[in-house]
């Protein structure tokens, strides 16, 4: 404090000085005005000088202290450049984590101790940087704890506070947490689109469903040799959908790098479902078959129905699985289920859920999984306030 103090009485004599040398220059020029004027010179330049002062004092007491957001944002920045300097040191398997503590980021002088950053004198901080390898791409995700003043919030931490056992919201679904009814605050903005959050998993990635509406495109329209016809083959491995997301996910116009490093791979549930038996809705028949390490997908034909409060929807066909449910007013889209009746139809949603060609078209409307570290930026989940990740 005693150097504060000898620093503002040190700018102050300093300031003075070169006002008093500058008046000494035009001191002869003075004594021409009348003393009214000198009087206006007087206050204004009192004025001025008040203003200076406090602005110097006020920069010496609380320059270079900002917000926690912003002291999240030089830590994530901090931390890029100590991996930039030891790029040895990143995890180098899909999945994998490392995590580097603020006060080692201190030590090696790639940041301001966090004490002397908040605006809070009394608070004591401490953080970390987890970074996480996604496919390849490093999300790096700050952990700021100022105790009671301040604590960094996961979008998973804020979304659990809410879950319901009645009406509309968030519900316990075995393993994970879905969203249900016709109302639910669900909305996201990710990668510049406007995305639904279906659920939680267990293991606190959040996965989303696309609201951005795209062009219509076919499930498959390849040779079929049992219809002998090009209805297409409901094999999502060698589809034409499966194309489609793979052309989705790198175009850097969709999705940059900064997008992706948030995208988790997820295993895909590609099982096959029979229209003509249609009961059950836990996504036991949709994840008798798996694929894994994929970074987009698309919604499971169960998906729809169970969001559903609806007590008579009981099988996807059902129409009622169309009432309280926030899905059912969007526009026909495929899901990713196979009708195993055959060996050309595929399940999609218009409404309902039915099971038509794959050679037809609908809108493939994106699912990704967001990693479980995404931290919660702003917004309420109402279509006008989505939620914003940072």
């Amino acid at each position: 404090f005693s150097i504060l103090i000898h620093k503002i009485i040190m700018t102050c004599f300093c300031f003075l000085g070169i006002i008093y040398i500058t008046l000494g220059g035009i001191r002869m020029n003075i004594k021409n005005l009348d003393k009214s004027l000198m009087k206006k010179l007087g206050i204004i330049l009192g004025i001025i000088i008040g203003a200076f002062l406090v602005i110097i004092i006020f920069k010496l007491i609380f320059g270079g202290r900002i917000s926690y957001s912003q002291i999240e944002n030089k830590m994530i920045q901090s931390a890029k450049k100590y991996y930039n300097d030891n790029p040895e040191k990143l995890p180098s398997v899909d999945k994998s984590i490392v995590t580097i503590n603020a006060s080692q980021l201190t030590e090696e002088k790639y940041l301001k101790e966090l004490n002397k950053l908040t605006k809070d004198r009394s608070a004591t901080c401490t953080g970390q940087v987890d970074v996480i390898n996604n496919n390849g791409y490093y999300l790096y995700s700050p952990t700021l704890n100022c105790g009671e003043t301040y604590q960094t919030k996961k979008l998973k931490d804020a979304l659990m506070k809410d879950v319901v056992t009645s009406s509309n919201g968030l519900y316990n679904y075995g393993d994970y947490y879905i969203y249900r009814g016709e109302y639910v605050n669900n909305h996201v903005r990710f990668a510049g689109k406007d995305w639904v959050i279906l659920r939680v998993n267990n293991d606190g990635t959040i996965r989303l469903l696309e609201l951005t509406k795209r062009n219509s495109v076919v499930w498959d329209d390849r040779y079929n040799s049992d219809r002998e016809s090009t209805v297409g083959i409901n094999d999502y491995n060698v589809s034409r959908i499966k194309d489609t997301m793979n052309e989705i996910y790198n175009d850097k116009e969709e999705f940059s790098d900064t997008d992706k490093a948030y995208i988790s791979t997820q295993n895909l549930c590609i099982g096959r479902r029979s229209s003509e038996n249609a009961t059950g809705l836990d996504g036991t028949l949709e994840c008798s078959n798996t694929m894994s390490g994929q970074p987009l997908g698309l919604i499971q034909a169960n998906e729809f129905s169970i969001i559903s409060l609806d007590p008579k929807c009981s099988n996807i066909d059902d129409m009622e699985c169309t009432n309280y449910n926030y899905l059912s007013n969007l526009n026909t889209y495929w899901t990713i289920t196979a009708d195993a009746d055959n060996t050309y139809k595929v399940f999609k949603n218009s409404g309902s859920t039915f099971s038509t060609t794959a050679s037809s078209t609908a809108i493939p409307r994106v699912v990704v999984q967001i990693d479980s570290h995404a931290n919660y930026l702003s917004g309420t989940g109402t279509e006008d306030d989505p939620y914003i990740i940072q």
